[in-house]
């Protein structure tokens, strides 16, 4: 092969290797929060900047360019917090959810805005 047919194909080679090198995600957020305070309650890591979400699942937290250069794709929605805390989930263990089916069949005699009832004669 003689120089002047390589440097074409270094050429595209170099562009083909410049295009993979792009800073695609390999698996793009559906959600990106930032713009607020993130609590973690990790201790590696109390805090974050912004937090990218997959099917429901936290992919990672950390700066909002990292997380926009490493998970940010096409269709991802990026939601800006305004101020605002973002903190886990928590989920109530300790309900009484069953009592509030039996309490559908009571009067009910709480005061407003609860219930109807009322002190007034």
């Amino acid at each position: 092969m003689t120089r002047q047919m390589a440097r074409p194909l270094i050429a595209l080679a170099s562009l083909m290797l410049a295009a993979a090198c792009t800073t695609k995600p390999d698996v793009a957020a559906d959600t990106i929060y930032t713009g607020g305070d993130i609590v973690t309650v990790n201790d590696a890591q109390p805090t974050g900047e912004a937090l990218a979400v997959k099917d429901g699942k936290i992919l990672a937290v950390g700066t909002r360019a990292d997380l926009e250069r490493s998970y940010q794709g096409p269709a991802t929605k990026v939601v800006d917090l305004d101020g605002k805390t973002l903190v886990p989930g928590f989920v109530d263990g300790h309900s009484h959810f069953t009592d509030s089916l039996a309490a559908a069949g009571r009067a009910n005699v709480s005061a407003p805005p609860v219930g109807p009832a009322s002190n007034a004669t």
